[in-house]
């Protein structure tokens, strides 16, 4: 997901782990994530875990899981960061036709203006186009997630995840979405799978070892 406006803290012990927007705290998908059942939570990392396998090993790989591949590889940072702008430009530029381009131009404008409401109808137009667009689903989700729609925000990467089961992107918004219901095993789980995928991610890299640290894991 992308990051944008309305950002507050939160913190594992005396750490700021990531921003988040600040949501109303009788927000209803608190209730409804914690009554979901946790081995049916905990099993869609293991099906996605297959699918990602699955995906990379697949022959006839596109363009862009090559680049994903590579990315898995990267031997730097700097490296890393090169093939991630050329996979986002990728994911960004999947449209089918004109129309689409220019809802999924819109969309950003939107967004970047702050205009959320606007964003999320433009995305939802896009969506209904095209429902294999798989970035139109992310940008989504991201503006689910930033006006306190989590419950949302987590439907719409679950069908970013089911079309491309290494977008970073999503599983990044993922991991702070269980960050920000305090389900902390599963942003480490998140987390964990974000670094398989991308293994520079700079806030899976920065924020693991706190929340890790809080549920009294370490590594070995």
């Amino acid at each position: 997901m992308t990051k944008i406006i309305r950002e507050c803290s939160a913190e594992v012990g005396s750490k700021t782990l990531i921003n988040l927007p600040v949501l109303d705290q009788k927000n209803s998908y608190a209730n409804f994530f914690f009554s979901r059942k946790k081995e049916l939570r905990l099993g869609f990392f293991a099906k996605i875990f297959v699918i990602i396998l699955l995906s990379s090993t697949a022959s006839g790989a596109s363009q862009t899981q090559v680049l994903l591949d590579k990315l898995a590889r990267a031997p730097s940072a700097e490296a890393a960061k090169k093939i991630v702008i050329n996979i986002q430009e990728a994911w960004i530029n999947s449209h089918k036709d004109p129309s689409e381009k220019k809802l999924m131009s819109q969309a950003l404008s939107s967004m970047d203006n702050g205009n959320l409401t606007k964003a999320e109808r433009e995305l939802t137009e896009l969506i209904q186009k095209n429902p294999d667009f798989v970035e139109a689903w992310n940008k989504r989700a991201t503006v689910r997630f930033f006006n306190g729609d989590l419950a949302g925000s987590e439907t719409d990467v679950f069908e970013v995840l089911s079309r491309e089961p290494r977008h970073f992107g999503a599983i990044s918004g993922l991991a702070m979405i269980n960050v920000h219901v305090g389900a902390l095993e599963e942003a480490v789980k998140a987390y964990e799978m974000l670094l398989d995928i991308h293994p520079h991610a700079r806030d899976a890299k920065r924020y693991l070892p706190h929340l890790k640290k809080k549920i009294g894991q370490h590594d070995l």
